[in-house]
């Protein structure tokens, strides 16, 4: 992490991951096996395209993904995965799944598919 703020471990990964977009852009590339901006930008959140470029842009940053250009397409196109980093985060995310499930609130049908 870079400039953390804090020495609360819990306000640090809140300064990444604690934004209204930036877990759902993970959730996308984990569960739903979206790998390229239009797919992310599809999303039925409704992602600004221009936040999606940001998150994007952090979390290869924080190393969170990875980012390859696809060859051989025409213009430029590239492919986002989950890191090893990354995914370290998909217990936090099954974590709140079941707990949305608990919870009652809708839909709470989301799982995490190996």
């Amino acid at each position: 992490m870079t400039n953390a703020r804090s020495e609360c471990p819990v306000a640090n990964v809140l300064d990444i991951v604690g934004d209204r977009w930036t877990l759902l852009i993970i959730r996308d590339i984990a569960v739903f096996k979206k790998t390229s901006f239009s797919e992310m930008a599809a999303s039925a959140e409704g992602i600004p395209p221009s936040t999606l470029t940001a998150r994007l842009q952090m979390l290869v940053h924080e190393a969170f993904i990875t980012k390859s250009e696809l060859v051989g397409v025409p213009g430029r196109q590239y492919r986002y995965e989950l890191s090893r980093k990354g995914q370290s985060l998909l217990p936090i995310l099954e974590a709140m799944m079941h707990w949305d499930d608990r919870s009652g609130t809708e839909p709470g049908n989301l799982r995490v598919k190996p």
